[in-house]
């Protein structure tokens, strides 16, 4: 990756941990692998960006809905190919992720 802004994401995406608490316990540090950090400045434009694309990988009979923290990919299965359908669906979007954690 040559591009100064997409490496210098990449590096502020990268390395992160998070651990949860409840009642002064602590869990464990663990990575955080997916998602963009809370509270942070630039976290909103990251995020748009990623979802911006998505709804171009979604077939017409399938509904993606696009929250603040969230997305949501769903369609009504009326008919015995309807799963595989929203599989292939959830495949090519699943792919469109990895190209970008992938910098491609």
């Amino acid at each position: 990756m040559s591009d100064p802004f997409l490496s210098w994401v990449r590096r502020y995406l990268t390395g992160r941990f998070q651990r949860v608490s409840l009642e002064g316990v602590f869990a464990v540090w663990l990575p955080v692998t997916s998602g963009v950090p809370w509270g942070s400045i630039i976290g909103p434009l990251l995020f748009l960006a990623y979802v911006n694309d998505a709804p171009g990988y979604v077939q017409s009979n399938n509904i993606a809905a696009l929250y603040t923290d969230v997305s949501k990919l769903y369609r009504t299965i009326d008919r015995l190919d309807a799963r595989s359908i929203l599989r292939r669906v959830l495949q090519t979007v699943f792919k469109m992720e990895q190209r970008l954690d992938n910098g491609v």
